[in-house]
């Protein structure tokens, strides 16, 4: 192409050529001509953004973006090295300067860190930066203030409070897509302050939280009229669990109960590996609309994947092992195999003998048919 046609290309071309730039190679195009320089400022251009902030000294261009372009972002996602405490302080810069932006529009927010954990950090600033930006929605009554729909903090190692939540609730009512799982070993988010964020944001539409959090009350909440219906639940159960502080937070009975409303409800049920196998045992609940099971262990999970096949038999269509073989697990996927009739997945990791994955074929033919199943044979 003549260089004077890349001057000339229409502007639909050039918005998909920078959504394959990084930030500071879209700042470069920019330079090339008069028409990539326009095509940098278009609004739509900044509807989705990603920070990534790795050297956080020679990055000062995000603060001219933001002061700039931040009044045309909707979605964004902060990724931040947290081995730096530039590249830290720079994130809480962007936060910020979110707070104060007079017509923000932002609707989702991703943040996450990567890089190596500093020792002894728990990210206490950040906590507090998320609780002056999510507040300052609220400022003044003089412009409409931007207000979150989907708020994923999964990635931040910082142990979330229920203050911080009420916030969020308070400033941001629109809410409808929430994460909060972290992987951090002291969790202080309660199930009251969860339930409390369940009652003012009424339009919560999808939930990923920590077992330890959740509640008969908060499924209540979840399941009540005048409400948007809960499309999809994640409940996550991690270190926390492992010492029985939060045993039986939802009952069977309230399950048996209210299940049957989520009529169209995609529940996944997550267990980590420091679980242990009695405790994975303890939340597996009869009446759990549950689709989605993934269940990593150091242990062989037999028992919780017969209770799982025998209660979720209805609904159950993926599931997902991460664990060592031993010849009680045969049993449990012939049991699986017979229960679990919509079953349209089945992902395991350790080798198994080929007589079992025969039997689970014949007994879950459509597993073949769907292909998304990983069945190893042992070799010879």
């Amino acid at each position: 192409m003549a260089a004077g046609q890349w001057s000339s290309l229409p502007a639909d071309i050039l918005l998909k050529i920078f959504a394959y730039l990084e930030q500071g190679e879209k700042v470069r195009a920019s330079t090339v001509c008069k028409n990539w320089r326009n095509a940098f400022h278009y609004p739509e251009f900044w509807r989705e953004f990603h920070f990534v902030i790795r050297d956080a000294p020679v990055e000062h261009w995000h603060q001219h973006c933001l002061e700039n372009h931040g009044g045309h972002f909707r979605h964004v996602v902060i990724s931040v090295d947290q081995s730096s405490t530039e590249n830290r302080n720079m994130a809480l810069q962007i936060l910020s300067a979110f707070a104060n932006l007079e017509r923000g529009k932002l609707e989702s927010l991703a943040i996450k860190f990567t890089g190596e954990n500093p020792l002894f950090y728990n990210g206490a600033e950040f906590t507090e930066g998320l609780f002056t930006m999510f507040g300052f929605a609220h400022r003044t009554v003089e412009f409409s203030p931007f207000s979150l729909r989907t708020g994923d903090f999964s990635g931040l190692l910082i142990s979330y409070t229920d203050e911080l939540l009420e916030q969020l609730a308070i400033c941001h009512p629109r809410l409808e897509n929430l994460n909060i799982t972290s992987n951090i070993y002291c969790y202080r988010v309660s199930h009251e302050g969860l339930l409390n964020l369940a009652r003012k944001c009424r339009n919560l539409k999808s939930l990923k939280i920590f077992h330890c959090t959740f509640s008969d009350d908060i499924l209540r909440e979840l399941a009540s009229d005048n409400r948007a219906a809960l499309e999809t639940l994640t409940i996550v159960s991690n270190r926390e669990d492992r010492y029985g502080e939060y045993d039986n937070m939802t009952t069977e009975r309230v399950w048996q109960e209210l299940g049957p409303k989520f009529t169209d409800l995609q529940m996944n049920l997550i267990f980590e590996p420091e679980c242990f196998v009695e405790k994975i045992e303890n939340v597996i609940k009869r009446g759990m609309p549950v689709n989605y099971l993934y269940m990593q262990n150091s242990a062989s999970c037999f028992r919780p994947l017969n209770k799982s096949a025998a209660f979720f038999k209805n609904t159950l269509d993926t599931v997902v092992l991460k664990m060592p073989f031993t010849p009680a697990l045969v049993r449990a996927f012939n049991f699986l195999g017979q229960r679990a009739l919509r079953l349209t997945s089945l992902q395991v990791s350790c080798e198994l003998p080929p007589e079992v994955i025969d039997e689970v074929y014949r007994l879950q033919p459509q597993l073949k048919e769907y292909n998304r199943s990983i069945l190893k044979p042992q070799q010879d």
